[in-house]
């Protein structure tokens, strides 16, 4: 499989995560839905452009896009905070989660949760999830 047909993968999976139509998803990152079809498919390179709508409504980075699994990351100023789920494309869409020694603070922990959340990722108990990562 070559880098077109890998992040056509990659969108289709994300794409079923969050339980869209391709016509949805499309509609939500402003490109056609036949531009999705054929990303999907491995049939079109993707300008940078396109790649930026995806990754706004989605709220990954291209280059997680690019990669194995699929990184929603947060950053902020001096302390590089994050927390990855990952999600094994080639693996039946099981998701893989991974949290190193993370520091967020509340707000950034919610709206990560809810980035979660809405793109349908493995249930997310935020009691716990604060409890264990916010000092």
């Amino acid at each position: 499989m070559n880098e077109v047909e890998n992040l056509g993968e990659r969108i289709k999976t994300l794409r079923l995560l969050m339980n869209e139509t391709q016509e949805e998803f499309a509609e939500h990152c402003d490109i056609s839905s036949e531009t999705v079809s054929l990303l999907e498919r491995g049939r079109f390179s993707p300008r940078l452009e396109t790649l930026k709508r995806i990754t706004e409504y989605t709220h990954l980075s291209i280059s997680a896009l690019f990669n194995d699994y699929l990184y929603i990351a947060e950053q902020d100023g001096n302390i590089e905070s994050y927390i990855t789920y990952g999600i094994k494309v080639f693996e039946n869409n099981k998701v893989v989660k991974s949290v190193p020694g993370v520091f967020l603070d509340e707000t950034k922990t919610i709206n990560f949760v809810n980035t979660c959340n809405r793109i349908q990722l493995s249930p997310v108990h935020l009691e716990n999830f604060i409890e264990d990562n916010i000092e």
